[in-house]
């Protein structure tokens, strides 16, 4: 059982295979035979052990828990946090400019903000700055269904409470350029941010968040864990209690669609489709924008 007792099963068995030739081989070179073997060995004996309602990202966590016990640190995820997060504020200008022309601005700062999901270092494709730009050069073109755009409008209209689940750094800079213009057409509502409760790979945790001066939008508060998504038996009591009472919920990215998919709120999953399962999933080419709510996803279970 998890999200709110409910049983899900959240693992296909191609995450297996993704999350093994990306684990793998994440060994410090010069690292000793005797080393290597005992690393790949406990990493096959944990995924054995994996329940079929456990999502990727809880299992990439447990993994990425052992290889900082046997290695150390091998990425400096800070240091590339800081960077892409000033690389997207140097940006935000422009963004801000386009949204402010736009003939839905709404809409406009959406795909901002979807098509930076693409920085997620979770990815085995990794993540290069040639194709961000491209990406949000081009994000005008992401498509956004008009039927739930008109849906978010309309529960924002009314809304008096709006939490909003980040993903990844540098993503937090156009979530921010979208959470204002959410503000500025409903000010009567009041967001609450989430972000991650400690270091997991490049994903937002307070620091970030101070970075970008997302406090200036929204009330920020951590949710306790350091899992690349959201699970609702692991995050703190604030942060299960503002999701339960919320009239909206915007969750960002993959990692949080895989672990909140099925708990039932009124949440809209806004991500890039990134990896294969994804497209597979959808039906949708590489990098095509989505927005699912919850409703939509009992077919996916």
């Amino acid at each position: 059982m998890d999200n709110y007792g409910i049983a899900v099963t959240r693992l296909d068995s191609d995450c297996l295979t993704c999350i093994l030739k990306k684990e793998l081989d994440r060994i410090p070179e010069g690292t000793p035979e005797e080393k290597r073997l005992a690393y790949k060995q406990q990493v096959l004996s944990m995924m054995g052990r994996v329940h079929k309602t456990m999502s990727p990202s809880e299992i990439s966590r447990d993994i990425q828990h052992l290889q900082m016990e046997m290695f150390g640190k091998q990425v400096d995820y800070p240091q590339i946090k800081s960077f892409f997060n000033k690389k997207m504020m140097e940006y935000l200008p422009k963004t801000v400019e386009a949204v402010r022309q736009a003939e839905d601005p709404l809409r406009r700062a959406l795909q901002f903000s979807m098509g930076a999901n693409y920085i997620d270092f979770g990815m085995p494709q990794g993540v290069t700055e040639d194709m961000l730009d491209a990406i949000l050069t081009d994000s005008e073109q992401i498509e956004v269904s008009e039927d739930l755009l008109l849906e978010i409008r309309e529960q924002l209209k009314e809304a008096q409470s709006v939490v909003f689940l980040h993903d990844n750094c540098g993503e937090i800079v156009m979530d921010k350029l979208l959470i204002t213009e959410i503000r500025r057409q409903f000010p009567q509502a009041k967001i609450t941010s989430v972000v991650r409760g400690a270091e997991v790979l490049n994903d937002v945790t307070m620091e970030d968040a101070e970075q970008a001066g997302l406090a200036e939008v929204a009330s920020v508060i951590s949710d306790g864990d350091d899992v690349a998504g959201t699970c609702l038996t692991r995050v703190s009591e604030e942060c299960r209690d503002v999701m339960k009472h919320a009239d909206v919920i915007l969750s960002k990215g993959q990692g949080n669609f895989e672990t909140l998919r099925g708990c039932g709120l009124n949440i809209y999953y806004i991500f890039l489709c990134k990896c294969e399962l994804f497209r597979k999933r959808f039906q949708v080419p590489a990098y095509a924008g989505m927005i699912v709510h919850e409703r939509d996803t009992a077919d996916l279970l």
